[in-house]
This record gives C-alpha cells, sequence and structure tokens, in this order.
C-alpha cells in the first residue's frame, strides 16, 4: 500500500463515509492537530514519512531531520530490540497492532520517555509497507512514578508493616500503567463514528463495521451515551481542543475513567466538520490514587501517635531527670544546653535570679565557660575536655574543681559522657562535699597518727636509751663489784689451807664465769635495746661498725658511703634508731639470700628528707612475691618507714638489687600547725657527763 500524500485520496473501505468531509483534509486535521505525536513511517527502513508538529515537540527535531532518520536511531538502545521484536510480530501477521512504552532521544541528547501505539497500513496477507506510530509524553508521569517510589521508600522507613501494601500498591499502579493504551476515533457532527481504533472496540464490545455510522448510544448505556454526546457537541461548539475526565460504562458493565483529548475537525473553510477524540483509560490510576490517599491519612494517623508517644517519652524523661540528685545538662553537638533537671533549675536560679540567663536551656554551656575560665588553667582543662567528648575523641571526661557558691564554697564532681550517635553530651555535676571533708578528716587524721607514731617512736627510742643507761650503770656496776670481790675472795683464799681453798677456789670460779656469761647477756639485751655506738659515736659509726662486723662474720664486702659530718647533724634519735635498723635488716637478707660479694650503702639528707640506698650484686628477687617473716623483714621495714612519713622503693634484677629509702627529718605537720620535731644528736662526750653526773 502506498502512503496518503496531497494528490491522493485514502482507498480504505472503511473511509467510504467520510467522502464528504475531504479526506485529506480531514487527515490533514487529524494529524496535526491531535494532542500526541503521530508519525507516518516506511516499515521496511522504519524512515519517517511524515510527522506532525505534536511529534516535532516531542524529540525536538526538524521536519527535514525527521524525514532524514528513522525511528530507530531515534530510540533508546535499552528499548530498541524489544520496539524491533514488536515489528518483527506486527509484520510476520502474528499481531495487529502493539502497544509499548519506550524512550527515545530528544535533538539536544535528552531522554524523552513515550506511550507508543504502532498500527499497520497493510491488510492482513498483504506485504508490509507502511504503518502509524502514534506517540505520547509520558515523562511526568515517569517523573511522578518515581516521585511515588519515593514516597514508598519514606513509608518503608515509618512504616515498616505498610511496607508489603505500598509496594504491592507501586506494582499494580506499575502493571496498570505498562497495559495502557488509548482509544482513537472520528465523530461527525451528529455524533456518529466514521473512524475507530480496536481499543474503542474493545472499550464497548462491539466491532468497527458494527460501530461506523452509529453514535455513543449503540456502544454505551444511555445514560452514559447522552453524557458523551453533550460533552462533544460543547467541543465543537467552542472551536477549541479540551482534554477532560468522564465517566462511562465499558462492555463488560464496568464504569471506568477516561482521560480524553477531544478537539473539532475544520474544514477548508474553516467550518467545523467533525470532532476527533483521544481516550486514555486511567480508571486504575484513579484507584491507586484513592489507595495512596488512604494511605497518607492512615501515615498521618500513626504520626500522630508516633507524636504522642514521643511526647509521653519526653515526660518520662523529664520525670527521670528530675528525679537524679546531681546536676545534670544535656547539650546538643554545638554545646547548646537543650535539657536540664530540675536540680540544676534551681543551682541556676540561686546564680541567676534574674532570669537564668547564663546557664539554662538555650544557653551556649561552651561560652559560658569560655567567659568563666579566664586565665584559670584548670577551668581551661575542663573546658578542652567537654570539647573532647563533644567531638567524639573521648568517652569520657571526668574532673573535680571547688566552686564559690553564695556564701560558701562547695566541692563537685563532673562527668561528660557523649549523647550516643546524634551528637551532644550530658554533663552531671555532683556534690561531693561531704565526701571531700571527709577525706579532709581522714588526712587530718591519718597526719596525728603519724605524728603520734613518731612521737611513739621517740619514747620508744627514749625509753630504750635510758633502760640500757640504767642497765649498763646500775647492773653493771653491781656486777662489777661482784666480780672485784669474788677474785677478792680467790686470792685470799689462795693464801690458807690447801684442801678448802681448792672447795673454795672452784666455787669462786664458777661464780666468776656466771659473772661473764651475765656479762654477755647483758650486752646483748643493751645492744638490743639501742645499740651502743649510737650514743657513744652516732649513726655513721655505728654503721660503719656493724659493716666491719658482718663482713668480718659473712666475708660479704661492704662499705658505707656518705657525708659524715653533714649527715650525722641533720638525723634525730629516731630518725638515726631507725635508719641503723633499716640497714641492719637489709644487710640481714642481704648475707641470708642474695648470695652477694659486694653490698653498698649510700647516705645523703636535703630538703627535709634523708635518703638510704642499699645496693648488691647479689640474685635478685620479686618484691612482689617475698613473703613477710619476722618483724623486721621487707614488711617491717615499709611499717617503719610510712611511721615515719617517709617511702620504699625495691628495684631488683640479677646481678643488681637496689632499695632505696627516703624518710621525713621532721615530723609532718597537723591541722592545728603543731609539729614533732627530730631531736638534734647529742655527743658521745655529752652523753657521758649526762650519765655520770
Amino acid at each position: 500500500m502506498t502512503p496518503p500524500t496531497g494528490t491522493q485520496t485514502d482507498p480504505s473501505h472503511r473511509l467510504a463515509g467520510l467522502a464528504a468531509f475531504q479526506p485529506e483534509q480531514l487527515f490533514r486535521a487529524i494529524f496535526e492537530q491531535a494532542a500526541v505525536g503521530i508519525a507516518l513511517i516506511e516499515t521496511t527502513t522504519g524512515r519517517f514519512l511524515r510527522v506532525n508538529q505534536q511529534y516535532f515537540e516531542i524529540v525536538g527535531l526538524s521536519r527535514d531531520d525527521m524525514t532524514a532518520t528513522t525511528f530507530m536511531a531515534i530510540t533508546h538502545p535499552d528499548d530498541l530490540q524489544t520496539d524491533l521484536n514488536n515489528m518483527e510480530a506486527l509484520k510476520a501477521g502474528r499481531i495487529r497492532d502493539f502497544c509499548m512504552e519506550k524512550r527515545l532521544f530528544r535533538s539536544d541528547g535528552s531522554v524523552v520517555w513515550v506511550d507508543l501505539t504502532v498500527s499497520p497500513l497493510w491488510e492482513l496477507g498483504e506485504q508490509p509497507s507502511f504503518h502509524i506510530a502514534v506517540v505520547q509524553d509520558i515523562s511526568e508521569r515517569k517523573r511522578a512514578e518515581q516521585n511515588l517510589a519515593t514516597l514508598n521508600d519514606t513509608l518503608e522507613q515509618r512504616i515498616a508493616q505498610r511496607t508489603r501494601e505500598l509496594e504491592e500498591s507501586r506494582q499494580q499502579l506499575q502493571a496498570i500503567v505498562d497495559g495502557t493504551s488509548d482509544a482513537v476515533f472520528v465523530k461527525d457532527l451528529d455524533g456518529r463514528y466514521l473512524l475507530l481504533n480496536r481499543a474503542v472496540e474493545q472499550f464497548g464490545g462491539k466491532c468497527q463495521d458494527e460501530v461506523i455510522g452509529r453514535d455513543d448510544r449503540f456502544i454505551f448505556p444511555p445514560a452514559d451515551a447522552q453524557a458523551v454526546i453533550e460533552a462533544d457537541r460543547t467541543v465543537m461548539a467552542g472551536g477549541v481542543t479540551r482534554t477532560y475526565e468522564d465517566i462511562v460504562t465499558t462492555a463488560d458493565g464496568v464504569q471506568r475513567s477516561f482521560l480524553s483529548t477531544k478537539g473539532p475537525l475544520f474544514d477548508g473553510q474553516g467550518r467545523v466538520t467533525g470532532l476527533f477524540g483521544i481516550s486514555r483509560d486511567i480508571t486504575e490510576r484513579k484507584q491507586a490514587e484513592d489507595t495512596l490517599r488512604r494511605l497518607n491519612e492512615t501515615l498521618e494517623q500513626r504520626v500522630a501517635e508516633r507524636t504522642e508517644a514521643l511526647q509521653v517519652s519526653e515526660h518520662f524523661r523529664k520525670e527521670v531527670l528530675d528525679s537524679l540528685s546531681a546536676y545534670v545538662a544535656v547539650l546538643d553537638a554545638s554545646g547548646l544546653i537543650v535539657a536540664v533537671n530540675r536540680v540544676w533549675e534551681r543551682a541556676a536560679l540561686l546564680n541567676d535570679p534574674s532570669g537564668l540567663a547564663r546557664v539554662s536551656i538555650g544557653a551556649n554551656y561552651l561560652q559560658v565557660c569560655e567567659r568563666a575560665a579566664g586565665n584559670n588553667s584548670e577551668a581551661r582543662r575542663t573546658l578542652a575536655g567537654i570539647g573532647e567528648v563533644l567531638a567524639g575523641r573521648t568517652d569520657v571526661f571526668e574532673t573535680e574543681y571547688l566552686c564559690a557558691w553564695p556564701g560558701h564554697q562547695q566541692w563537685f564532681s563532673m562527668r561528660v559522657t557523649p549523647l550516643g550517635n546524634r551528637g551532644g553530651c550530658v554533663i552531671a555535676h555532683e556534690d561531693i562535699t561531704d565526701r571531700k571533708c571527709s577525706e579532709e578528716a581522714l588526712r587530718d587524721s591519718y597526719q596525728r597518727l603519724q605524728v603520734l607514731s613518731r612521737e611513739v617512736q621517740v619514747a620508744k627510742e627514749q625509753e630504750r636509751s635510758r633502760l640500757s643507761r640504767e642497765l649498763h650503770d646500775e647492773f653493771g656496776q653491781v656486777l662489777s663489784g661482784l666480780k672485784f670481790d669474788l677474785i677478792g675472795i680467790a686470792s685470799v683464799s689462795a693464801k690458807n689451807r690447801a684442801g678448802s681453798a681448792d672447795v673454795v677456789r672452784t666455787r669462786v670460779m664458777r661464780a666468776l664465769g656466771m659473772v661473764d656469761s651475765l656479762f654477755g647477756s647483758l650486752r646483748g639485751m643493751v645492744s638490743a635495746l639501742r645499740p651502743s655506738l649510737l650514743d657513744e659515736l652516732g649513726l655513721v659509726p655505728a654503721l660503719e661498725s656493724l659493716v666491719t662486723d658482718i663482713q668480718e662474720r659473712s666475708g660479704l664486702c661492704c662499705r658505707v658511703v656518705t657525708d659524715r659530718v653533714n649527715y650525722q647533724a641533720c638525723c634525730g634519735i629516731e630518725v638515726e634508731s631507725a635508719i641503723y635498723r633499716i640497714v641492719q635488716e637489709l644487710l640481714s637478707n642481704v648475707t641470708r639470700h642474695a648470695k652477694a660479694t659486694v653490698a653498698t650503702i649510700t647516705l645523703s639528707c636535703g630538703e627535709g628528707r634523708a635518703m638510704i640506698i642499699v645496693q648488691d650484686d647479689g640474685c635478685g628477687f620479686r618484691a612482689d612475691k617475698v613473703p613477710s617473716k619476722g618483724r623486721f623483714g621487707l614488711r617491717g621495714i615499709r611499717e617503719r618507714v610510712e611511721l615515719l612519713g617517709g617511702t620504699v622503693d625495691i628495684q631488683s634484677r640479677p646481678g643488681q638489687t637496689t632499695v632505696t629509702v627516703w624518710l621525713l627529718l621532721e615530723a609532718p605537720s597537723t591541722s592545728n600547725g603543731v609539729a614533732v620535731r627530730s631531736r638534734l644528736p647529742v655527743s658521745a662526750t655529752a652523753r657521758k657527763k649526762r650519765r655520770h653526773g
């Protein structure tokens, strides 16, 4: 078949009734004024032969460009194969027409979505020649579908249980859109059909041959038909194209909604000769809109319920915050106070009676701290700690500070923790004034205990010294006199008779032996109470004597390193006794356990403290694994040192063990400022004069 041109008439017998309406003008009017794009295409090559203005506007090409290209060239590659498959089926006679949605390239390279309807212009059994392609721009609908999909995603996130219903609704709407086809028809002035396509047949349930020459009363129920006829008359009377929605009952007895575009047909003189129309079934879209409206109403109800639940949750959170005794404030990521508890509000009112302007909700807590910090390093450190938590660089920040309260001062403990993943933090200030007072009282009690312990130590050393003198002066003198008497008796008895003299002499000698033994015990007791060398010579000579004695007994090479004069002058009686006992115990441990060959005792003093370092080259040990044995073991040394306000440090490894002891030369002051001072050492000569008068 050849395409219609300006010098040919349509040979189709179906248009016989249009002969009076100048078929070429009728075709041109339908072709040019249609609200959809219409093109006449050569089937075998796909080349455009004739295209109406709406088609030009859809693809953005000129008439010359359109006639120089093919529908394949402007079809999107993803849709081309489907289009070609449909054309093959059409040419093979397997289908009589087809509809599809596809994308076309515009002249500027952009893509436009169209709904395509293709109808052949050859009869069954004839060679394929030409076909009509009707396209309608559905880009807006596609964007609406995209918006609908976006809304669907939002609904999925907010209402999980509605996800499946929304997805089913979207799929249903998609299926409806994909299956949509348009009804195209032409009527005369009396409303009789002159031309119609297969979509009209499907809606009306009548074939073309039955409908041609009849009006809508042959297809639709009387009331629907009359409404359609009146609408057609209005369009023709107005002389302009109109697009509107109407509702008709189709052949299956169902009322369906249509979006119809109808316009008048004019003859060469501009007179209205009839009407053309294109109607699209939008029933499913209307149903989808109703469903979406109901879903929106449901969503609004759910949002209202959720809002009410959040309000209840907010009230509960407020009650929990208000029940806390700490001063609690919640900050957002920028440092603004977004919530406080009742304790905080009362404290803020107490500090700012004019309206809580400084530290209430809405104030920037970081700026408040910045103004209050000034050059205070501790306040600056606190401000930096809050910033670290807000920045997510630390999980918690804690500090204690003294705050000036109206009329007094209070201690607070601040704890800053992050507020989940939303940013911000929670700041809690706990009043620890009572705890601080208790700690201060405990420290004061401990200092008093140290003072009392030092006094006890002094008294004990004094008592030992007194006992040592008494034993030496009184008991020793008596024993000495006894010994001299026994010696005299022995010498006198030696001059008398031989027999009795032997007996007396034997007894006297036994008594002398007992006296000598008693002298040894007396010297041991005196040394145990307080080494006499401490009183006679002082600390350093006493230590040197101790070292010499140990070296002779054990073979351990020992030496004492110190500034004899300065060290002797700085130690009081209780300190020098403690130092002597500590060194004595440490050297005893070295000889018994260390397997050492060399031991060094280093003594020094300064800044109110005495330092003792005992170092050996023995096998070493683990200080935390050594059990406490005896009164003067390592544990006893620690206790003695702690009573004097000192410290003990032990570093040990194979080949070298170092014990460092620090002792206070003066007792720590109590809360009332009283301190027990160490007594300066007394020279040996002065001690002898004091003992013997």
